[in-house]
């Protein structure tokens, strides 16, 4: 048998049914500056980081008492060193897109409703990171979300976005 392509798969023997259920995810939001910060920042981590760790970037800012930070983690993750319990996280596949979209669009959405109640009617900033710039930039064209800037960095613009 040949080698596969990574991210191929080999061809059935059989017949297959595939079905997509909507199923409820629980993703994890890490949090930090102080609520009530007269400015909110959603913060977009890159391929196989944690929100936990890419959050910490943020609050080293100079004036970072004046903003409230939420990094959501993208709702799919993935072992990196087994030997050390070590995850990643992202924010979904190539071969998946439009429902792993459908799925963190959610998530973002709740996200951002959180942003607005816990952060002053300052500025808003939306930054995502490598994989993360490409779910921004995404997901801030699909809402009509208002946001101050949004900068995306480490990665071009998707070419499927308007």
């Amino acid at each position: 048998m040949l080698p596969l392509r990574e991210g191929s798969r080999p061809p059935l023997l059989v017949d297959v049914e595939t079905a997509q259920l909507p199923t409820q995810r629980t993703g994890l939001l890490h949090s930090c500056g102080p609520v009530g910060a007269p400015h909110g920042w959603m913060v977009l981590h890159g391929l196989s980081d944690r929100s936990a760790n890419f959050i910490d970037t943020w609050m080293r800012l100079e004036h970072a008492n004046s903003r409230r930070v939420l990094a959501p983690e993208g709702l799919s993750r993935h072992i990196l060193d087994p030997v050390n319990d070590v995850t990643g996280a992202c924010w979904g596949t190539v071969e998946d897109r439009p429902i792993d979209q459908r799925d963190a669009f959610a998530w973002l959405d709740q996200c951002f409703s959180r942003l607005q109640n816990e952060a002053g009617h300052g500025a808003r900033v939306l930054v995502g990171f490598s994989q993360g710039s490409l779910i921004a930039a995404r997901w801030a064209v699909a809402r009509s979300f208002v946001w101050d800037a949004v900068v995306l960095w480490g990665a071009a613009v998707p070419t499927n976005v308007d």
